[in-house]
């Protein structure tokens, strides 16, 4: 059994996406994962949805909407 207990967030992440196959089906599977995992810490700590708040109003500004 692997200890996943010692493993960094990016080894977990990075774990999840590149075990899967084919490339397409990794790809739409990080996006699933990564969307879900934003959605919950936006959900659970405002400090990260303001962040979140703040970035999409940055690159809403670079293309003028």
């Amino acid at each position: 059994m692997i200890a996943v207990a010692d493993m960094t967030d990016l080894d977990l992440t990075t774990y999840l996406v590149e075990s899967g196959s084919p490339t397409e089906a990794r790809m739409a599977y990080a996006a699933g994962y990564f969307e879900s995992t934003l959605l919950s810490l936006m959900a659970r700590f405002p400090e990260v949805r303001r962040e979140i708040e703040d970035r999409v109003a940055f690159r809403r500004s670079e293309v003028g909407v």
